[in-house]
C-alpha cells in the first residue's frame, strides 16, 4: 500500500492528511477481487490501479462458503516519521 501511495503522489505535494477506504472480496480459492476505493473520484485513478495490481498477488487460505467482503479504513499523514532523520 505504501508503494502505491508513493506512486500516486510522485512529483506532487502529498495532502497534509487523507483518509482512505479500501474494500475487497476474498474468493473461496483465496484470491482477491472487486478492489475498490471508497471515494469514487479516485476509484479509477492511479492509486486504485496500483492497489488492484498489488491485491492480485495476495492470497488468503482456501475456504468453503460465500465470498468474504473486507473493508479497511486508514489515515495517512504527510508528517515525517520520528526515526526518519533530518
Amino acid at each position: 500500500v505504501e508503494e502505491c501511495l508513493a506512486q500516486a503522489h510522485a512529483g506532487q505535494a502529498p495532502p497534509p492528511s487523507a483518509e482512505y477506504e479500501i474494500r475487497w472480496a476474498v474468493r473461496n480459492d483465496g484470491r482477491v477481487e472487486q478492489v475498490h476505493l471508497g471515494r469514487k473520484d479516485i476509484d479509477n485513478g492511479p492509486l486504485a490501479g496500483c492497489l488492484r495490481q498489488q491485491f492480485e498477488l495476495w492470497r488468503y487460505p482456501r475456504y468453503d462458503g460465500e465470498l468474504q467482503h473486507v473493508e479497511q479504513r486508514f489515515w495517512v499523514s504527510a508528517q515525517g516519521r520520528p526515526d526518519a532523520g533530518p
